[in-house]
């Protein structure tokens, strides 16, 4: 609907992929916490990691950020090189 509205493809592509990301960095913040939490009520059962481990959360934390930009790159680039009258007809 934006490129109907005079949108530059580009500007879509950033804007569907910043909205992603954002989302993803919510997750991420709200997992880490959680992880930690979780961790620390089951430190007995972790058998050679501690609950507060930066290797290990930097390495989760690396992953799911990595795995959530391929995730909204593919619809940003489909939103990005749709036709303006496709995205008018589809409304």
């Amino acid at each position: 609907m934006r490129l109907a509205l005079g949108a530059a493809p580009r500007q879509v592509l950033w804007l569907v992929t910043t909205r992603g990301l954002i989302l993803a960095l919510v997750g991420v913040v709200v997992g880490v916490s959680l992880a930690y939490v979780a961790g620390r009520s089951m430190q007995a059962l972790l058998a050679g990691i501690t609950p507060g481990d930066a290797v290990a959360m930097l390495f989760a934390v690396s992953v799911s950020l990595v795995s959530a930009l391929a995730g909204t790159m593919l619809p940003a680039f489909r939103a990005s090189r749709i036709s303006p009258t496709e995205a008018l007809r589809a409304d």
